[in-house]
């Protein structure tokens, strides 16, 4: 792809909606987590309107801010265009879309109040026995957490960054930054790693015990942004 001009600057609002419930479970309920993303946006325009915060250029919402196909949920899909005409710029949907009977991508979508969606980046590193079962046509791993995943995530493949009118943005999922196969072939875009981690007792760790996501040095990850569905701002 041409990068062009690497030059000049935008304005990132980047959402982070919180989850219901006890908070260690971004799929508790999955559609509030979507409705606190449509009125976090909806907030946001209000703010802009009343020259409260600057108008942005682009919005970021995370990983899983929908976690049902909002091509196919009516639910979702209205309440991303509410969303989305109230702020009045393009958003970056973090969604689960439906591949069929058996699988799901994980998917970027950029969402635009004219011309609706759009470009889509694809997860490139699904997580085994978080987000695909390995050998299931050889295991039965119905059981315990396991057993929650009823379709295989499958990978994307998309070589190239995101164009949002004159922005290019390379978008990394969760995972995604652990490697360089994407974002360190991207460079120089500016990149958004976005994320569901869930909390641990409210603090910036997630239950899993491991540290918040880092690019490596090999990456375009600064300048950057990375919101996640499970926390609010601190």
């Amino acid at each position: 792809y041409d990068a062009g001009d690497p030059s000049g600057t935008a304005t990132v609002a980047a959402v982070q909606g919180d989850v219901p419930g006890p908070g260690n479970d971004v799929l508790f309920d999955h559609r509030q987590v979507t409705r606190n993303h449509v009125e976090e946006t909806v907030r946001l325009a209000d703010a802009v309107a009343a020259g409260e915060q600057p108008r942005p250029d682009l919005v970021v919402w995370p990983e899983n801010s929908t976690a049902v196909d909002p091509f196919l949920d009516a639910e979702t899909n209205q309440g991303i265009e509410r969303a989305v005409e109230a702020v009045g710029v393009p958003v970056l949907v973090g969604a689960i879309v439906d591949d069929g009977p058996e699988h799901v991508l994980n998917q970027g979508i950029v969402w635009d109040p004219v011309t609706g969606p759009g470009e889509r980046y694809t997860k490139w590193h699904p997580v085994p026995y978080g987000e695909y079962i390995p050998f299931r046509d050889y295991v039965d791993f119905n059981f315990g957490e396991l057993a929650r995943i009823k379709r295989d995530m499958r990978a994307g493949d998309r070589t190239e960054p995101l164009r949002i009118g004159e922005i290019l943005l390379a978008d990394a999922i969760c995972f995604d930054v652990a490697y360089d196969d994407g974002l360190g072939s991207w460079s120089p875009p500016p990149t958004v790693a976005r994320g569901s981690s869930r909390p641990m007792g409210g603090s910036w760790r997630p239950s899993t015990g491991a540290p918040p996501p880092r690019c490596s040095p090999r990456s375009s990850c600064c300048p950057g942004s990375r919101p996640a569905s499970t926390s609010r701002p601190g």
